[in-house]
This record gives C-alpha cells, sequence and structure tokens, in this order.
C-alpha cells in the first residue's frame, strides 16, 4: 500500500482511492489510519487543516475525490462559512458532537466515527475486482 499525503494548492490527477480530510484533529486522523491500513490499495489523502485554508483548492478536490470527511467541530469560521455547500455533495461525510438539525435536511451522511470506511472503501475493492 501507498499513501500519498497531499496539502494545498497540490493536486494529483490519477486513479487512486482519494480522499478528503477537511479539519481533521489528530484523533480523527489516526482513525483513519487505522481503517486504511486494513485495506491493500493505494490512497491519496488530501489534507486542509486550519493552517493553510484555500477554499478554492478544497471545492476542487471534493470534486474529484471519492470520499470527503468534514469535521464541523474543529473547522475554522472561513470553512465553516461553506459548510452546507460542502455537505451537499454524496461523497461527504460529516461529522459533529453538536445537533444541526437543519444539515440533517441537506446531508444523510452525518457519522460519529470513520467506521463506514469499512463498507464504503470494501464496495469500491469489491467492484474493481
Amino acid at each position: 500500500m501507498k499513501v500519498n499525503l497531499i496539502t494545498p494548492p497540490d493536486i494529483l490527477y490519477n486513479n487512486t482511492y482519494s480522499i478528503v480530510l477537511v479539519s481533521a484533529n489528530n484523533l480523527l486522523k489516526n482513525e483513519l489510519q487505522s481503517h486504511i491500513e486494513k485495506f491493500n490499495i493505494n490512497f491519496n489523502i488530501y489534507v486542509l487543516d486550519n493552517e493553510n485554508i484555500d477554499i478554492n483548492w478544497l471545492l476542487t478536490c471534493i470534486k474529484i475525490a471519492d470520499i470527503v470527511i468534514f469535521d464541523i467541530d474543529n473547522a475554522d469560521d472561513i470553512i465553516k462559512n461553506f459548510t452546507s455547500y460542502i455537505i451537499g455533495h454524496d461523497n461527504v461525510f460529516w461529522l459533529t458532537n453538536r445537533e444541526y438539525l437543519y444539515y440533517t435536511s441537506i446531508s444523510v451522511n452525518r457519522k460519529y466515527n470513520l467506521d463506514f470506511l469499512q463498507e464504503v472503501i470494501g464496495g469500491y475493492i469489491e467492484k474493481q475486482e
């Protein structure tokens, strides 16, 4: 398995399974690592943190990624301004400890941890075989 870690402004245009992490804390990053190491495929991991915000880059990555994981609680205010647009994409899975009832009207992809990755990535691998 090979993992390409990508930050703004870089983008890799290849057919590698791509995951975007938006405002993820270290716990979430470690959880992602523990899940992807179970698969024998290559990954592009795009990381947007609150230190290096590039909204145009993020919006491009959302369009090309297989999965986007958005931690709303840790997002900078600039990123939070785009929350409803971001979670409106089918490939975006979002996490929060708060009750944003109106966000669930936009997207049913609210998650409480990354356990869903086993099913989503596993389904991708099955399609490839």
